[in-house]
């Protein structure tokens, strides 16, 4: 009985152990982005998630209103933060925070401004 109680403890800690969370963020969301200083308008944008070189890294590439660029970013469970980081292509710095529910992702970010990103996969 002590064995067969040690391999399952011993199976789920290795399972718990070898979880990467980014999995769930991996993926391409269709949505929109609006910005505090023009809430009347919105900018049709498509983000797209893939796995970092780590566990719990991410490369994000945004599309939006014509232009394309890659930040890094990092994941918790549902969560997602963009640190901090210069976009050389616009010569500005990116930086925020979102989360995940189901295909529906939100990012909160500040670039030229407080905006969100809303969009499902």
């Amino acid at each position: 009985m002590r064995a067969k109680l040690f391999i399952f403890i011993a199976t789920l800690f290795i399972i718990s152990c070898g979880k990467n969370d980014a999995e769930q963020f991996v993926g391409t969301y269709n949505g929109e982005v609006t910005c505090e200083d023009e809430p009347s308008e919105s900018y049709t944008s498509i983000i797209i998630i893939t796995e970092g070189s780590e566990d719990n890294k991410v490369n994000v590439s945004i599309t939006s209103d014509g232009e394309t660029f890659i930040v890094n970013g990092t994941v918790d469970e549902k969560k997602i933060t963009i640190p901090n980081q210069e976009i050389s292509e616009l010569e500005e710095f990116i930086s925020g925070t979102g989360s995940i529910s189901g295909n529906n992702l939100t990012i909160d970010f500040i670039l030229d401004g407080v905006c969100t990103f809303e969009g499902s996969k």
